[in-house]
């Protein structure tokens, strides 16, 4: 289990953001530090189990999850934050130096820092435009989920065979497990319905859609 870590007393002033992260590590051993408008607002080691980190700041600005002592077969998952109640997808933020991409740290709609970087969450005033999917349920909950331009259904998948609604273009497609493990990968050209069969044990897969359009990150769900 990741222990609580220490933070850092808030700044002084009116009002309070109180901002819960949901992360772990690959190892047990990663550490994480939560920074509003540059000022660190609380430092913790993740357990590799799904866990809850909570701060409450009365700091503003821009929102940082970041990873700070990657090493080998170290990776750090963040599910989502919470600001005031408000959820915030990981892999729906457009900022993500520490993604391992095609080669190279840094990208953008992923829950994973494979290197030392941050993801960037917003601001602290939580706007319409800035909320992820106002639920804490997954996107496999449903039967077809939608990421950007990219469709699939069903999800979840009873028998692990997805079809990916694609774009116009050409287009990567990669689905890792939930260790950050690569357990499929193909090449394919839309607009296309592209069949994906998972050979998996049931659980909870990630598939990123690399195009020349986007770069969307789905979760697939195996029943």
């Amino acid at each position: 289990m990741g222990t609580s870590g220490t933070t850092t007393p808030p700044p002084t002033g009116g009002g309070s953001n109180n901002i819960v992260v949901r992360a772990r590590g690959t190892n047990g051993t990663e550490n994480i530090r939560l920074t509003v408008g540059g000022t660190q607002v609380g430092t913790w080691t993740l357990g590799t189990a799904m866990q809850n980190y909570s701060a409450t700041t009365s700091a503003t600005g821009g929102i940082n999850v970041e990873y700070t002592n990657d090493a080998t077969n170290r990776d750090v998952q963040v599910d989502y934050i919470t600001v005031n109640g408000s959820t915030r997808q990981a892999e729906n933020q457009s900022t993500n130096t520490g993604v391992y991409l095609n080669g190279a740290c840094g990208g953008a709609n992923s829950e994973w820092l494979n290197c030392n970087g941050y993801i960037g969450f917003g601001n602290a005033a939580p706007t319409a435009g800035r909320l992820g999917t106002g639920s804490l349920a997954p996107e496999a909950a449903t039967q077809k989920t939608q990421v950007g331009q990219t469709q699939v259904f069903p999800n979840p998948s009873p028998s692990g065979s997805f079809l990916v609604q694609l774009p116009a273009g050409p287009a990567q497609l990669t689905v890792r497990n939930s260790k950050g493990r690569i357990v499929r990968q193909l090449a394919a050209a839309g607009p296309a319905a592209v069949p994906v069969q998972l050979d998996q044990q049931p659980g909870l897969y990630y598939l990123q859609v690399t195009s020349d359009a986007e770069s969307t990150v789905t979760r697939l769900a195996v029943e």
